[in-house]
């Protein structure tokens, strides 16, 4: 599965299109993304309550009195 996925990456970069060139630039910030997050898991837990609270939920920890 990884040999597919490097190899659909590689094909994009390759494209000289102009169509491209945000695909790119998202791909690039997307990777970016995953090697922050692995040097540093917390960060993945962030995103993933700002992805919680982005859906209309409250706080993780909230509690209804």
């Amino acid at each position: 599965m990884q040999n597919r996925k490097s190899t659909i990456f590689r094909i994009i970069q390759s494209i000289p299109s102009k169509k491209a060139e945000p695909v790119k630039k998202w791909l690039a910030e997307v990777g970016a993304q995953r090697v922050d997050q692995m040097i540093d898991p917390e960060l993945t837990f962030q995103m993933a309550v700002e992805d919680y609270r982005r859906q209309g939920f409250g706080y993780v920890f909230e509690t209804e009195d």
